[in-house]
């Protein structure tokens, strides 16, 4: 019999991380997903954009990912070093996918900028 946690396994299974080392690299592979909801996503999109038109110099070590389920884009996540994490609508079972990676880059955002769920589900992973 699968308990509840063993779901979770399985659902998070699901879903692939996707790092990238770019602005550039993240809105090729975020782009389309973050314009269906221009509005919503527009932290996500402008600040990359700029990272990636005009480079500054505080922008080196910024975090960048995205969430793919059956190879489509499902969440994005941006954040500057020793900043606000700006993150999609994020499924429940990616959570702690998103958060190991980030340790593991030691990114370590000082906030979250999400709705509501997604953050406070974040800020207790």
């Amino acid at each position: 019999m699968c308990r509840p946690t063993c779901a979770k396994i399985k659902s998070a299974a699901l879903f692939k991380l996707k790092h990238h080392n770019t602005a550039a690299e993240f809105l090729s592979n975020a782009g389309t997903f973050l314009m269906r909801a221009e509005i919503q996503h527009c932290v996500l999109l402008s600040a990359p954009a700029r990272m990636r038109d005009k480079p500054g110099k505080n922008d080196s070590g910024s975090y960048f990912a995205t969430i793919e389920q059956n190879g489509n884009v499902v969440a994005a996540a941006f954040c500057p070093p020793r900043n606000w994490l700006n993150l999609t609508s994020l499924p429940i079972e990616a959570i702690e996918l998103l958060a190991n990676d980030m340790r593991r880059h030691e990114a370590t955002p000082e906030f979250v900028v999400a709705d509501a769920e997604t953050a406070l589900l974040f800020a207790q992973t």
